[in-house]
């Protein structure tokens, strides 16, 4: 778990130098001139997170900063300001609809501020339980409800899966992510037609760049299948009675790794 520093009270932020300066009580706990350190990343305590997580990463990305960010801010209901340091367009334009359905203002670039920015508030760091989850013991929130706010931010329609019963003529619809680089499966035609003789309809799709477009992708299909890896993080747009199978090869993550048809068949 990590920790953060709130304030209440006159709270001023001195631009560019990432300084924060809080009037206290000449009485309080904090009466006085004092100064701490703090590094406000939600997984500040994690070495390995800190030291070789690639920004670019889309599960780190809703493990490090997303679902953090969801924890702290939104109980706020949007009346909270982002200041954001070392900020990339690049990301924040990936993620801009979570960003704007957690905030209704605009996104501050911290490190390009010269001037004093002035808060009745502020909380500096992020909450974070654990990898790629909510803990609901610790929280008012949990994954439920985080999923269900990226339902809100990205207007995903579907909520349950189809019922054979009733609309026989409509397949199950199955997603299998690709990769092309490592831990690809080396025949994937083989198993969409297998697939496909089971009675779905199968579509194949990596992720990119456009993640609204790849959520309402994810959120419209029954089953989402995949080798381990960042691609299904995409989980979180599945509907509530979708079925998730991820394949983890055998023999560790080097090189490309062959999904057989008798190991889809076992799962």
């Amino acid at each position: 778990m990590s920790d953060i520093s709130g304030t209440n009270g006159d709270a001023r932020i001195n631009g560019n130098s990432a300084t924060i300066f809080v009037a206290t009580s000449p009485s309080g706990a904090y009466a006085g001139n004092s100064s701490w350190n703090i590094r406000p990343y939600g997984r500040k305590g994690d070495e390995i997170a800190m030291g070789k997580v690639r920004s670019g990463n889309h599960f780190h990305s809703f493990t490090d900063v997303l679902i953090p960010l969801f924890l702290t801010s939104r109980e706020f209901n949007g009346e909270v300001q982002f200041l954001v340091s070392d900020f990339r367009p690049s990301w924040t334009s990936k993620y801009r609809k979570v960003l704007e359905k957690l905030s209704r203002y605009e996104t501050i670039d911290i490190d390009k501020q010269e001037g004093v920015h002035c808060f009745p508030n502020m909380i500096v760091g992020l909450k974070h339980h654990k990898e790629f989850n909510i803990d609901p013991a610790m929280s008012r929130y949990s994954m439920k409800d985080f999923r269900q706010f990226l339902r809100g931010a990205y207007s995903l329609q579907r909520e349950t899966a189809i019922k054979l019963r009733n609309r026989e003529e409509e397949k199950p619809r199955l997603l299998m992510i690709t990769r092309r680089r490592t831990r690809a499966s080396m025949n994937e035609a083989e198993i969409a037609n297998m697939a496909q003789s089971l009675g779905y309809n199968v579509i194949l799709a990596e992720p990119d760049g456009d993640l609204s477009r790849f959520a309402h992708l994810v959120n419209s299909c029954d089953v989402m299948m995949g080798v381990q890896g960042a691609g299904l993080t995409n989980m979180v747009f599945l509907h509530e009675s979708a079925v998730l199978i991820q394949v983890v090869p055998f023999g560790g993550w080097s090189g490309s790794q062959e999904l057989t048809l008798e190991s889809l068949q076992r799962i």
